[in-house]
């Protein structure tokens, strides 16, 4: 009776992951562009992850998930805390190169570097906030 409990709960994880990313192209998807301007705003983007960076002496330890343009020039960055890679099981280089939908709400990241003190950006906590769209 265990065994076919942990066979239908595996079967709904994987129905349900299924179907999100059969979903994600249907989904109303705005550019990184357009997104860097909806600060305190939830967004859904669609863009493509052109390099990543890890801060290991930053507080966090962030891994910075830069879209569309290579920092400084990116409109937007996907953050993504120490914690939360290995909570979730996200390798950052997994998604260089990717075209990627991203969920959140943007805030401005306070960096460290100045003069780009504030980035417009969106913080991962949950895997199903960030997923990859072309899986070459």
């Amino acid at each position: 009776m265990k065994h076919k409990n942990i066979f239908f709960f595996l079967l709904v994880i994987t129905l349900a992951q299924f179907s999100f990313s059969q979903n994600t192209t249907k989904l109303d998807t705005i550019t990184a562009e357009m997104a860097s301007t909806r600060i305190d705003e939830e967004v859904i983007i669609k863009g493509k992850v052109v390099t990543t960076f890890f801060a290991e002496f930053s507080t966090g330890k962030p891994t910075f998930l830069n879209l569309e343009k290579p920092f400084p020039d990116n409109p937007i960055v996907i953050i993504i805390f120490e914690e939360e890679l290995e909570y979730l099981g996200i390798n950052a280089h997994d998604y260089k190169d990717k075209t990627v939908i991203v969920k959140g709400i943007v805030h401005q990241y306070k960096d460290e570097v100045k003069p780009f003190k504030y980035k417009p950006s969106i913080t991962i906590y949950s895997k199903d906030q960030l997923i990859i769209l072309d899986k070459k």
